[in-house]
């Protein structure tokens, strides 16, 4: 049988409920940078496909993403692309706070 449409509970309300439980136990900060890393490691994916082994994030600092590139090329490809991760991870994870993109180079 279908649901009636006052049954279904949208995921806006989920998405509002999750983020309240997560506020409450103190865990909400450590979600969210987590989902930024997430969809990063994604962006990457699908933006920089033949960056993938030579590109990893290493996590979130200070509002700064930080990303590890094992060689100058993969490091110049992102420095030249981070302008539309940080749009992309700000308009799909606005609650990280993310600011700034740092690409640093492994040695």
């Amino acid at each position: 049988t279908a649901a009636c449409p006052s049954q279904l509970i949208s995921m806006d309300k989920v998405n509002s409920l999750l983020a309240n439980v997560l506020r409450k136990r103190g865990l909400f900060t450590e979600a969210s940078s987590s989902h930024a890393l997430h969809c990063a490691k994604a962006w990457i994916v699908r933006a920089l496909p033949h960056c993938t082994s030579v590109l990893s994030v290493k996590g979130l600092r200070d509002s700064t993403l930080v990303l590890e590139a094992q060689n100058s090329i993969a490091a110049q490809e992102c420095t030249i692309l981070r302008e539309s991760l940080l749009s992309a991870l700000q308009e799909e994870c606005p609650q990280a706070g993310i600011r700034e993109i740092s690409v640093i180079q492994a040695h």
